[in-house]
């Protein structure tokens, strides 16, 4: 494989999953919070996002 062919393969494989680390995260949220999202924070946000984005 080329570069440009590793790279579009990436990109292919990323659109893929976005939209199931979207659906991921709001699983997560849904779980955690339940619908009551007072006690949400924006660490807790930032540190969900870390850990279905690396």
């Amino acid at each position: 494989m080329k570069l440009d062919e590793i790279a579009a393969e990436i990109a292919k494989a990323e659109k893929e999953r976005i939209p199931k680390r979207r659906d991921l995260a709001g699983a997560v949220l849904q779980e955690r919070f339940g619908g009551s999202y007072e006690d949400l924070t924006v660490d807790y946000l930032v540190n969900l996002n870390r850990v279905l984005y690396m």
